[in-house]
Parts: C-alpha cells; sequence; structure tokens
C-alpha cells in the first residue's frame, strides 16, 4: 500500500501542488449477534479506501477512492487537482501551512486478547449465558422479556498517511464492542425497554471486564424493579416554582 501513497504524494506534486497527502484506511469489523437466545448471525466485514488532500495555489482540496489501483489513485489526485484550481480562483484569502515540525511515526494499541484467539462457538455460548441469566431474573419478579438482542464484536482501524514535507505516521487501533436491547413486559404494567453500548479501545479482554451474564443479571433486575413499582408523572397541570 505505500507504494500507492507514495504514487499519490509525487503525482500532485508532478501536477503543480505546493502540498500534497494521502492516507489509506482499512476498517475491518466481526460481528456476533443473538436474538431472544437464538444465533443470528456471525459475520467478517471490511472497507478501505485512499485519500489525497492537496494544496494548490493557496486552495485545499480532497478526492477519495475506494478502489486500489494505480489508475484510480492517478484519478483522485487530478480530481482533487482540479478541484483546488477551481476553489482558487474563488478564494480572496490563500491558505498557507506553517513550518512546524513533521513526524514519521507508529503507534500499534496491541490488545491482550485479539479477537482472532476467540472463535464464534466461544462468543455465542457468551451471550447466551447472559440471554439465559436476563430471562432467569426477570421471571422471579414476575416479569416477562420478550424480546432481546444481544450483540459481540471487534472493529480494527488501520491508518498510514504520508505528505509531501516528509511525514510519515501509521496506527492500528482495536475496538471492542458490546450491545444489547431487552424489552420486558408485565400483563398489568406494560413494557418498558433498556440498551445500552459499550465500547473500548481494547481486545477481547475488555468484554471479559464487562461481565455480561452478570450485567445483563443486573440490567433484569433493575428494569423489573422500575417496570412493577415506576409511577407515571402527573398528567394535570402543576404549578412551576
Amino acid at each position: 500500500m505505500e507504494d500507492l501513497l507514495e504514487l499519490a504524494v509525487d503525482y500532485a506534486r508532478r501536477l503543480g501542488a505546493s502540498y500534497s497527502e494521502a492516507r489509506y484506511q482499512r476498517d475491518s469489523s466481526q460481528r456476533t449477534v443473538l436474538k431472544n437466545g437464538v444465533p443470528e448471525f456471525s459475520s467478517d466485514h471490511i472497507e478501505q479506501g485512499m485519500g489525497v488532500r492537496v494544496l494548490v495555489d493557496g486552495a485545499l482540496a480532497f478526492a477519495s477512492t475506494s478502489e486500489l489501483t494505480r489508475a484510480s489513485v492517478r484519478k483522485a489526485v487530478k480530481n482533487a487537482i482540479a478541484l483546488a484550481r477551481a476553489s482558487a480562483n474563488r478564494k480572496r484569502n490563500r491558505i498557507e501551512f506553517s513550518d512546524d515540525k513533521v513526524e514519521r511515526s507508529k503507534v500499534v494499541l496491541k490488545p491482550r486478547i485479539p479477537f482472532d484467539n476467540v472463535d464464534t462457538e466461544a462468543r455465542v455460548e457468551l451471550l447466551r449465558e447472559a440471554d439465559n441469566n436476563a430471562v432467569e431474573t426477570a421471571e422471579r419478579k414476575g416479569v416477562k422479556l420478550v424480546s432481546r438482542l444481544l450483540e459481540v464484536g471487534c472493529w480494527v482501524t488501520e491508518k498510514h498517511s504520508i505528505n509531501s514535507d516528509g511525514g510519515d505516521v501509521r496506527s492500528l487501533t482495536p475496538r471492542a464492542t458490546a450491545d444489547y436491547f431487552i424489552v420486558a413486559f408485565h400483563q398489568q404494567r406494560g413494557s418498558i425497554q433498556r440498551f445500552e453500548n459499550l465500547g473500548e479501545a481494547r481486545g477481547w479482554e475488555a468484554v471479559e471486564r464487562w461481565m455480561l451474564p452478570e450485567r445483563l443479571a443486573g440490567e433484569a433486575h433493575d428494569i423489573a424493579e422500575a417496570l412493577l413499582k415506576g409511577e407515571e408523572p402527573p398528567k394535570d397541570p402543576i404549578d412551576l416554582l
């Protein structure tokens, strides 16, 4: 990928840019979903692309492509150059960059337990345990959890950015995620719902720390209490002090 980044930066300079930069980004994600106690799906997804920014005649412009070929990168550079030149004709004030020191750096967050080390069966089993705990806790309170959606996953972002001033920065950031949505119902008291989205820049160790089975049991207890003992706000006009 580095050759395409260098191509973009060098080609922009040859076309007249006083400054150019190119950034590659790749986002890969994994999701495992349990719906009402039944595995819904497990998926892997990847998105990647490259962005180019140029400074021409005091005007900045940006273009991007998701097709990582030399021809597509050149086309993106040409589009950015053309846009910058068109903008320069309408600008009153030129954009200038400071002479700050550029950096060459690499930042990699290493998870203690990579998600790839935890197979799909283990993820589903964790969600099932959390789901069962929630259902049993609610039933002990006389409440049914009529709808439950639990999900655990990860999201890894890889970035590499270079510019014509010599800057070169790489980064790799893993993120763990967990989401749940539950609806509780009681024949006389109606229904209530609860959802939460959890996330950290870590690996599977974050999921372990969240203790989803215990967390979902606590959530089921709390919403059951709210459903059974909660009071509606007054509907009549009241004085505001």
